[in-house]
């Protein structure tokens, strides 16, 4: 029996990647565990291997490599000899047109606050899993592409997916496209002068994201709207003045497309905006020690010599067993401190194909050299795009560093769901005041860290305190 190849999953976020290429041709017998095709996922682009054995066929509409594919694509076959692979539907250049409509002419939706009484919330997803049955000569309505929260979203505001038209390119329906077709059904159901029932929750959140509660169909009781049925983004229309990207997902001429990666780094840095509270504390620690340190070693070990930041990474490792709420992830009703003292820590590193955190495991409890080889390694792979998703993961705490620019002092933006994050800055030298009594003052290499944090995690005493004494550590290596 034939198996099926399809785009897998590679992060739990993850709904579509990009397509690398094929590491076999048409025709080459697979084995179980062979290496088939290149994905790129988010941050990083992995060799997938097969789960199945035999001679791989190629789908009719098989992508080429730099084409963005989603999760769960059937791409090929695995057939026994002799066997002709079996498509379940035909090559994409001749299938059926998808057909969509404005969002005007969708048929305008029963408001909650209607006389009819509304049908119970396991009646419409009833209603929403069974296909539509279009009558004779009407044209057939294919479902878009989109994720589960959209389609619980689309449920929640009665939109029909189907007849959802996406503004962004890959057609895929997000979920600005379903409150835009929601705001075009409903409005003529809302009365002026209308009052919608929310809770207060919903009410604060609705303002914050600028969404309008009447536009939203409430999943409380008698369609009260509740705090989780308002979208969690803000805009519902494309910005006057400019149109939507073209739907079969072409760049505008001088546009710069936005890659995977991109949106990956996006959508980590919204999340760590809307779920923190960051606060930044700064402080110049002494490098001199740090600085002989790293001679010594590096006279003493060549090339293989531990880094700056590899002496750093051990010195913060040791500070967090101290001080782990630093290391701690929020969870609403509890933190959730780093397993005894296992300390993660992540490591930035500026790839060509943007911004990856690698994860250096076990430093506190590793050698310094089993840290240096550690980090060599994940930074010369992240630099290739050879990551694999879960050497980024499972982080507690991350180092980042613009000294290499000749940047001081900065905010660095916490690696969500991590509290903190340490910045290093350019060793300069600078004037330091003799002791009080003595006059005058020397000049001494000096380290510029800048430290940021979840306030609802740490507060500013603790977090202060840590950075004292890493300014100590620091001054006494």
């Amino acid at each position: 029996m034939a198996v099926e190849i399809s785009i897998p999953r590679l992060g739990w976020s993850m709904e579509e990647g990009v397509f690398a290429g094929w590491l076999k041709q048409p025709g080459d017998v697979v084995k179980a565990g062979d290496p088939l095709f290149m994905l790129e996922g988010e941050k990083a682009t992995q060799e997938i291997e097969s789960i199945g054995e035999g001679v791989l066929h190629l789908a009719p509409d098989t992508p080429a490599a730099g084409q963005t594919v989603l999760v769960g694509r059937a791409i090929g076959q695995l057939c026994a000899a002799g066997e002709k692979p079996v498509w379940n539907a035909a090559p994409a250049a001749a299938a059926a047109p998808v057909i969509a409509a404005p969002a005007a002419a969708i048929a305008p939706a029963a408001h909650p606050v209607a006389a009819a009484p509304a049908p119970r919330a396991a009646d419409r997803e009833s209603q929403q899993r069974q296909p539509s049955r279009p009558s004779a000569g009407e044209p057939t309505l294919i479902p878009l592409a989109a994720s589960p929260t959209v389609r619980r979203l689309a449920r929640q505001l009665g939109v029909d997916l189907s007849r959802v038209e996406p503004a962004w390119p890959g057609g895929r329906v997000a979920d600005h496209d379903v409150v835009i077709a929601a705001v075009g059904a409903s409005a003529a159901a809302v009365t002026p002068g209308s009052r919608v029932i929310a809770t207060p929750r919903a009410r604060r959140l609705a303002r914050e994201r600028g969404v309008d509660l009447a536009t939203i169909r409430g999943s409380g009781a008698r369609g009260r709207v509740r705090e989780r049925d308002v979208p969690t983004t803000p805009r519902i229309a494309p910005p006057t003045g400019r149109s939507p990207s073209p739907a079969n997902g072409a760049v505008p001429a001088g546009a710069i497309p936005v890659t995977a990666t991109r949106r990956t780094i996006a959508r980590q840095m919204v999340k760590s905006r809307q779920e923190t509270v960051p606060v930044t504390l700064t402080a110049w620690a002494d490098a001199t020690a740090l600085l002989a340190e790293r001679a010594r070693l590096k006279e003493a070990h060549g090339s293989a010599a531990a880094s700056l930041n590899d002496i750093l990474l051990k010195l913060v490792a040791d500070l967090l067993v101290v001080h782990p709420l630093l290391a701690s992830r929020w969870e609403e009703t509890h933190l959730v401190p780093p397993a005894a003292d296992k300390i993660d820590i992540g490591l930035a590193v500026d790839a060509p194909g943007g911004l990856v955190v690698p994860v250096v495991r076990d430093v506190g409890r590793s050698a310094l050299a089993d840290v240096a080889r550690q980090s060599r390694d994940l930074i010369e792979r992240a630099r290739t795009g050879r990551l694999a998703v879960a050497e980024m993961q499972g982080g507690v705490f991350t180092l980042t560093s613009l000294g290499s620019f000749g940047i001081e002092f900065f905010n660095p933006v916490i690696n969500w769901p991590e509290s903190a994050i340490l910045g290093l800055g350019v060793i300069r030298q600078q004037p330091v005041p003799l002791l009080a009594g003595q006059g005058g003052f020397v000049f001494q290499p000096q380290l510029p860290l800048s430290l940021t944090f979840d306030h609802r995690v740490v507060d500013g005493a603790p977090a202060a305190r840590f950075l004292g004494e890493l300014v100590r550590r620091i001054g006494g290596v």
